[in-house]
Parts: C-alpha cells; sequence; structure tokens
C-alpha cells in the first residue's frame, strides 16, 4: 500500500491533478491523497442519486413520461425515444448506471427534485454532494467514497444487490477495473480532457 500511494503521489506531481480515496470496508485501513479539492462530479452523481431513490423505497415501477425538457440531453441510448413515451423509475435507473445515459438520469432528477437527495447526504453526515439547480455539482473523492461505502453497506444489509449489480454491468472500463481482475462494483465519469477521467 505503501508503494502504491507513492505512485500515486509521483503521477500526480508529474502528469495530472489526482485525487484518491481508499477504504478496505473490512479492516477499515484507508488512504488519501488530496482529498480536499473539488471535481466536477460527472456521471458519478448518477450512482448516489439512483441508490438515494432506492433506500428511500421510490416505487420501481412508477411511470414516468419523457417531455421535451429531458429530451434536449443529447447523450444517452434513450434520445431515439419519443417524447411522450414511457418509462419506469427501475428502467431509468438500469439506462443511467449501465449506460450512463444522461436523459435517463434527467428524467429522475426531474421528477424527483433535489430536497429529499440533500437532505440524504446530510444524513450521512455530509455536505457533498448537494444537488440545486442542476443535475450535476462538484465533489471530492472522500466523500464520493463515503457515499460509495453506504451503497455497499445497504446493499448487503438489505441482502438488495440491484444497484451493485448493474455497477458491476456498467459498459464503462476505463478507470479502476482496468487496473486488477476482480469483480468491480463502480460509477465512471468523464468530464472532458481539461476537467478529468472519474471512477469511484
Amino acid at each position: 500500500a505503501i508503494q502504491l500511494m507513492q505512485n500515486i503521489i509521483d503521477l500526480s506531481a508529474k502528469y495530472y491533478d489526482v485525487s484518491v480515496y481508499y477504504c478496505d470496508t473490512k479492516t477499515g485501513y484507508y488512504f488519501f491523497h488530496e482529498t480536499n479539492d473539488s471535481y466536477p462530479c460527472a456521471s458519478t452523481i448518477k450512482a448516489i442519486y439512483c441508490h438515494y431513490l432506492i433506500q428511500a423505497g421510490t416505487d420501481l415501477y412508477q411511470e414516468i413520461i419523457l417531455n421535451e425538457v429531458s429530451q434536449s440531453s443529447t447523450s444517452g441510448k434513450l434520445t431515439e425515444s419519443a417524447v411522450g413515451t414511457s418509462f419506469t423509475v427501475k428502467s431509468l435507473i438500469e439506462f443511467s448506471i449501465v449506460y450512463s445515459d444522461n436523459m435517463a438520469y434527467r428524467l429522475l432528477y426531474q421528477t424527483f427534485g433535489t430536497k429529499g437527495f440533500n437532505e440524504y447526504i446530510h444524513s450521512l453526515g455530509l455536505d457533498c454532494p448537494q444537488l440545486s439547480r442542476s443535475e450535476y455539482t462538484r465533489v471530492d473523492a472522500k466523500s464520493m467514497a463515503m457515499c460509495m461505502k453506504e451503497i455497499y453497506r445497504y446493499s448487503v444489509e438489505n441482502n438488495d444487490d440491484f444497484l451493485i449489480a448493474l455497477m458491476k454491468s456498467t459498459t464503462y472500463d476505463e478507470q479502476i477495473s482496468k487496473g486488477t481482475d476482480a469483480d468491480i462494483a463502480h460509477k465512471f465519469g468523464y468530464e472532458g480532457e481539461n476537467y478529468g477521467y472519474h471512477d469511484m
């Protein structure tokens, strides 16, 4: 672990602005680097928002109708769908996580809003992430790691691996999963070359 941390520090100094937070959920061992830095969350927020909906007991079979505002998103598998098309919350979560579909996530955000999400984040003892006028925000590595630990805890304690299974099936495998043969539940986010590549 010491050598790994040194490699991260060396790479951060030489090439990139890098933040890392790692925690072993079994032993409690953790290390971190530059976790006070904040970044645009990109698509990593989708996993946390979808988890919020699941743990809140949202009806996964509630129907949501595609509207013109949501259709304005130019990224995702739903872009070919017509205004008026109906989707279940469950299918929108699946599209949001597996394909990182922006339109699916926007529909969820427009339907369920920010108040409950922000209260949930505060209930975890965190100030970040918070959403307001946009479905995206800025985040730091430690806060996102704490959210991932909560997703894991919820899955284990409730014997509910729905979200974990989706995160193991994501079509984006450019970061953490490249460095291991392990079965990885993760959410990737790409903010553009000037703002970074994220994974949790």
